[in-house]
């Protein structure tokens, strides 16, 4: 995030893991920490602050207070006598002056988690708070806990609550297999359009026929796109770790419309298990049939892009023991790709074929998501129905 201060110049808020270049005269805490940089309208840094502890720290939205400091908010997971987060995740405040030196820290949140993502000057808040309706839809089934952000329809909260994350009998906290865009463990998924070759905005808002999503009861989220288009998603899901998205088009317009459905899978690799000789971590998919563990997380940035030969069968990333994939509609030929976003964050794209819709009419297709366990029995399963 940035604001434009008092003075005309930029402020920064993010996260770094360095403490080279422009951090060299900062400290680095932990895995990552929150970051606050000021530099002046020709690029010239004028400060640079960093805030955390043992763990991550990330830092999200940032409002200039009236005292000409700033009020840094993101999220933290450390757990130690500077901050002692009370679950998961803990929403993460910071208070500085006006050179980023910290004034007082805080965090606030339960036994699971809790992102803080901006933080606004008591003179915008009339400007952009406007009513939204709900923002969040859930599916809380026995064995899988899952957040839809209605903003951008992302899928950025995915627990496992079969499994522990660690090893300690003391620690009963489960597996957190994704983390919203953005944040120092994230792992996250979208399904969306390209409408007439423009992609829906990541902050488009999409409005919910529900707040719940069951097994007995699909969801559907809805965005007006303009002009008489309206998209639709609606989620569906198993008894195990796949979830199905029907992706819709209605054209109400006076005029054909060229539409892409597509989804895709983001992760950092900073959270990713070491690939193994005997099991592999990284990119995966399979296409044309075959089972592909060619590349890795270098392999991708050396590239950039990386386009797998054949039709895909399913794509995503795996860690030693946890798959994110996404599995097209059956019979289609979406173009799917491996993409270095820098940063150690990449993507994993499934892009179909672009299809005109005529005045009048609707498309449809049908994606699917596994984000789960690597269960062998439960895979399986999935192969022999021909997902």
């Amino acid at each position: 995030a940035m604001v434009r201060n008092t003075e005309g110049n930029y402020v920064f808020s993010g996260t770094t893991f360095s403490e080279d270049g422009d951090l060299e005269l900062t400290t680095n805490h932990g895995l990552g920490d929150a970051w606050l940089f000021e530099i002046d309208p020709d690029g010239i840094l004028a400060w640079s602050q960093t805030y955390g502890s043992v763990k991550s720290e990330g830092g999200n939205g940032i409002a200039q207070t009236p005292d000409g400091g700033y009020l840094l908010v993101g999220t933290t997971n450390s757990k130690d006598s500077r901050i002692m987060s009370k679950g998961l995740y803990d929403g993460f405040v910071v208070r500085t002056d006006a050179q980023g030196r910290k004034l007082w820290h805080a965090n606030y949140g339960g036994k699971d988690w809790e992102y803080i993502y901006d933080a606004y000057a008591p003179s915008e808040i009339a400007e952009r708070v406007r009513d939204v309706g709900v923002r969040k839809v859930a599916l809380d089934l026995p064995s899988m806990l899952l957040l839809s952000v209605l903003a951008g329809a992302f899928i950025g909260d995915v627990v496992l609550k079969d499994y522990a994350a660690s090893a300690d009998e003391n620690d009963d906290q489960p597996v957190r297999l994704f983390s919203p865009r953005g944040t120092p463990a994230q792992q996250y998924s979208q399904f969306g359009f390209l409408v007439n070759g423009q992609k829906v905005a990541d902050d488009a808002l999409w409005s919910a026929d529900g707040e719940v999503l069951t097994q007995d009861k699909p969801l559907t989220l809805t965005h007006d796109a303009g002009n008489g288009v309206e998209l639709q998603l609606t989620y569906s899901i198993d008894d195990n770790y796949m979830l199905s998205v029907d992706q819709r088009v209605a054209n109400r317009s006076g005029a054909p419309i060229v539409v892409q459905p597509y989804g895709l899978v983001g992760r950092t690799s900073d959270t990713a298990s070491e690939s193994l000789f005997i099991a592999h971590s990284g990119p995966i998919g399979a296409f044309g049939g075959s089972a592909n563990y060619e590349y890795d997380y270098d392999d991708v940035d050396d590239a950039r892009k990386v386009s797998p030969e054949g039709a895909t069968d399913w794509i995503g990333f795996t860690d030693i023991y946890w798959l994110a994939a996404m599995v097209p509609d059956a019979g289609s030929a979406p173009d799917s790709t491996f993409r270095a976003l820098g940063g150690n964050v990449y993507r994993a794209d499934m892009i179909y074929e672009p299809v005109t819709v005529p005045a009048g009419r609707a498309y449809s297709t049908k994606s699917r998501l596994y984000a789960g366990a690597k269960e062998s029995e439960v895979l399986d399963s999935y192969q022999d129905s021909g997902i």
